[in-house]
Parts: C-alpha cells; structure tokens; sequence
C-alpha cells in the first residue's frame, strides 16, 4: 500500500472547489462590468455613437463653408444637399446659402453609416445628433 511520507503534500478536494468558486465569482463580476449597459460595451457604444455625431457636424460645417465662401465670393446663392465629397455623408434636404452668405438650415437630416442624425445649424455652428431608434 501507498504511505504517506513526512513532507509530501497535495490538494485537497476542498482547496479545489473553493478555488473554483472563487473564479466563477471573479468571472460573474467581470462579465457584468463589460456586459452591463454601462460597462466597457456600452462606453465604447456610445463612444462611437459620440465621435459619429461630431465627425457628421464637422464635415456638414466644412461643405456650407465652402459653399458660403463661394457665395460670397461670385455672389451667387449656393446649397448643400446629397453626398458630401467621399465622407459616406449624404444630406437629405437642402440647406440654402444666400449671395451674402446667409445659412438657412430647417428640418435637415444626414445619414451616415446607417445612422440618420438631425442636423441643427444656429450662429454658424453645426449639431448633429442621432435619432432615436436609429
């Protein structure tokens, strides 16, 4: 039979469980923390969503200066509406510049990227903002 020497050792089926438990409990917390709405996934979601939002605005601000430069510049009334260059940016209604570079913007929406955003112009700065649901 097999004897036991004086310093030999080994697990115990007890230390294993408990070892055990202890990992499904530290797995349980982590899943939770980078699954929960406002964990890790849900940050970066709405990390996204927020860049999206600010790269829309910025690139639809760009095109109604351009288009306010040249109507300045050749006093002639110009618009943006439709793709904006390679951006993936399509306006859907018109945002109206006057021969003296006056915006008006009213009920204008964008897509990008599947998204639809509501597109807001007030004293020369562009908000965008995604709809709900979308």
């Amino acid at each position: 039979m097999l004897e036991k020497t004086k310093g030999q050792g080994g697990i115990t089926l007890v230390a294993l469980v408990v070892t055990i438990v202890v990992l499904l409990i530290l797995a349980g917390i982590t899943i939770a923390l980078v699954f929960a709405q406002d964990g890790v996934i849900g940050k970066a979601q709405d990390a996204a969503e927020g860049s999206n939002e600010g790269m829309v605005a910025e690139n639809i601000h760009d095109a109604i200066l351009a288009a306010q430069i040249d109507a300045l510049a050749y006093g002639t009334a110009g618009s943006v509406k439709g793709a904006i260059g390679t951006t993936g940016i399509t306006v859907n209604e018109t945002i109206t510049i006057s021969a003296d570079g006056i915006v008006t913007a009213t009920d204008v929406t964008a897509t990008f990227d599947g998204d639809t955003y509501d597109i807001s112009y007030v004293d020369g700065v562009v908000t965008a903002t995604v709809q709900p649901g979308a």
